[in-house]
């Protein structure tokens, strides 16, 4: 009987003692994990004030005017023709970053731009969020915003770019040199996307709100003219550059893309 109960005595003390060192290392654990997860809180930094708040806005504005949307090389043509006209989308609120190109002028053989084109990051928003530029262009990636960021593209993508995480005043530069539509995205922000359209010759347009684009300097000659939208459909047409016209008129009805049928 007496060792019965001194070997339930011993199983008793025993079990208390692991519960209380679990217990203690669990609520160690929590405490490192609350220290890192406080140092990546003050690292990203994700409420701002009311006073924050407002400057950045003032800011993300500002810069949505400001940066341009275009970068080419200036090129002097005798006799340059101009092409105008109005786009129209379906399914989106405004006929707004459409980029209306010809596709080809010349041996479309141009100088790459001197002048860098910028995609600023401003309140988990690229600005611009379409910008049409000239082969061989540099963009600068700054990140103006509050909290870090990973810009890249998916890997479908003519042209990867990846340029890692990086914190708040810095500035990050890519070159395009591929002719062809590039998606960016934020490997920290889902939610923040934009769109380089790389083109082979300096003439092309990207569209405001009112869906109005203009083409200056062109040869007279025949082309094909392209109007791109990122969720809509490609619309290609030719246009005539008259000797005895200054300007053409063309104009684009964008459709929603038609669904690829599943091969059975």
């Amino acid at each position: 009987m007496k060792k019965s109960i001194c070997f339930f005595m011993v199983t008793l003390f025993a079990g208390f003692f692991c519960v209380f060192n679990l217990t203690h290392i669990n609520d160690a654990s929590q405490n490192d994990i609350g220290l890192v997860f406080g140092q990546e809180a003050q690292e990203e930094k994700t409420t701002l004030t009311e006073e924050e708040a407002e400057i950045a806005q003032q800011k993300l504005e500002k810069a949505m005017k400001e940066l341009k949307r275009e970068v080419r090389t200036e090129v002097k043509v005798e006799n340059g023709r101009t092409i105008t006209g109005t786009v129209k989308c379906t399914r989106v609120r405004y006929p707004e970053n459409v980029v209306v190109y010809v596709e080809e002028v010349g041996d479309n053989k141009y100088p790459a731009p001197e002048e860098h084109g910028v995609i600023d990051q401003l309140i988990l928003t690229f600005v611009p969020h379409v910008i049409a530029v000239q082969k061989g262009t540099t963009i600068d990636f700054p990140n103006s915003d509050s909290v870090r960021h990973s810009v890249f593209s998916p890997e479908y993508s003519c042209q990867q770019v990846n340029l890692g995480t990086y914190d708040v005043g810095v500035v990050k530069q890519v070159k395009f040199e591929e002719s062809c539509e590039i998606p960016l995205l934020c490997n920290v922000h889902i939610e923040m996307s934009a769109f380089v359209l790389v083109l082979d010759n300096p003439y092309f347009s990207v569209t405001g709100k009112d869906g109005i684009f203009e083409i200056e300097n062109v040869p007279p000659g025949n082309y094909k003219l392209s109007a791109w939208h990122e969720k809509l459909r490609t619309v290609t047409k030719d246009v005539t550059l008259e000797a005895g016209k200054t300007t053409a008129s063309v104009n684009f009805l964008l459709k929603k893309k038609k669904k690829r049928r599943k091969k059975k």
